[in-house]
């Protein structure tokens, strides 16, 4: 399909527009094995930071209900997923760039954390991980070369 097929179409600049995206959408979908039927993980995007007292995560998942996060904290690799449902999947949409599905991303931390004393809270989109730092800190070895 050429540039002047397209103009001819499709005359308001809405439409032009559209097609375009559409083209765009084509070329850069998913491929079959991602199909509808199967689960694509997307990343969550996330901070981490830390000060004297613990490691801060701070994750955006905005449109995820609360009882759709499961955190899981296995020795020192965090995990976080998440899944945000599609409310509007029975509409047409003229534009759709928001991801629906799972999210998961897991983080490895350092050892000297407390992993009994871990709190989260969910508030404007934003997941926030408070990891206290643990006093005892991980004992340098030295080891000796033997001949």
């Amino acid at each position: 399909m050429n540039r002047n097929s397209i103009i001819q179409r499709n005359r308001t600049p809405f439409a032009l527009r559209s097609s375009i995206n559409d083209l765009f959408d084509d070329f850069f979908s998913l491929p079959s094995m991602f199909s509808q039927h199967d689960k694509y993980m997307q990343s969550i995007s996330l901070d981490l930071t830390e000060d004297d007292n613990a490691y801060h995560v701070a994750a955006d998942i905005a449109g995820v209900d609360e009882k759709d996060i499961n955190i899981e904290l296995d020795k020192n690799l965090l995990t976080v997923k998440a899944k945000r449902e599609h409310k509007h999947k029975d509409k047409k949409h003229h534009v759709q760039e928001c991801y629906y599905g799972e999210y998961q991303r897991t983080i490895a931390l350092p050892d000297n954390i407390e992993t009994d004393k871990v709190e989260a809270k969910y508030q404007n989109g934003v997941l926030n991980i408070n990891i206290p730092k643990s006093a005892k800190t991980a004992a340098v070895k030295k080891i000796a070369v033997k001949k």
